[in-house]
């Protein structure tokens, strides 16, 4: 198990308790809980977890998997959106420009896009729910149990050649766009 909080990341200290023999899944949840937040934050943050992940491996020789979990661009509009959009923007850059690194010492780096699990919170900046069903051809939100039920196939050892790609768990919307949402047939 590995304890880490954002301070330790920052100043590059963290805790591996226990790494099981596949290795260690290390998750990254992009969020702002700042109603007016730093444009570059998640961003800035995406990237020295990942460092700190990479760091983890290497010290204690075993494998790392990291997942950032982010949410799909246009759930989120004005501050948020940007810093959203942002951090996925760092975290596709990231997987292109470091993959060898990652891989080269049996790590992986993936994401996980989700299209806005509990998103009718109040939220300044989101968009709600209806409007989201709207653009899905499945026409039902993403749950906590569909990114659970994600998280547990990336770390798991079915999917140890699955390195550097953005997974959508969003109901098909990724193939849809905004302007022409989905319709029902």
């Amino acid at each position: 198990m590995l304890r880490i909080d954002p301070d330790s990341i920052a100043q590059g200290r963290s805790t591996v308790d226990h790494a099981s023999e596949f290795g260690i899944v290390w998750v990254h949840a992009v969020s702002t809980t700042s109603s007016d937040p730093e444009p570059y934050s998640e961003a800035k943050l995406l990237l020295a977890s990942a460092a700190a992940a990479h760091s983890e491996a290497v010290r204690h020789q075993v494998p790392v998997v990291f997942v950032a979990i982010l949410p799909m661009p246009g759930i989120y509009v004005g501050p948020e959106g940007l810093v959203y959009d942002l951090a996925l923007s760092t975290m596709t850059s990231l997987m292109r420009t470091q993959i060898r690194q990652w891989t080269s010492g049996g790590c992986r780096i993936v994401g996980l896009v989700h299209a806005g699990f509990g998103i009718d919170d109040g939220t300044p900046g989101k968009r709600d729910s209806g409007t989201i069903r709207d653009r899905s051809p499945m026409k039902d939100s993403v749950s906590i149990d569909d990114l659970v039920d994600a998280l547990a196939y990336v770390g798991s050892p079915a999917t140890s050649y699955l390195s550097g790609v953005l997974l959508h768990i969003d109901g098909g919307s990724q193939a849809y766009s905004w302007v022409h949402p989905a319709r029902d047939h």
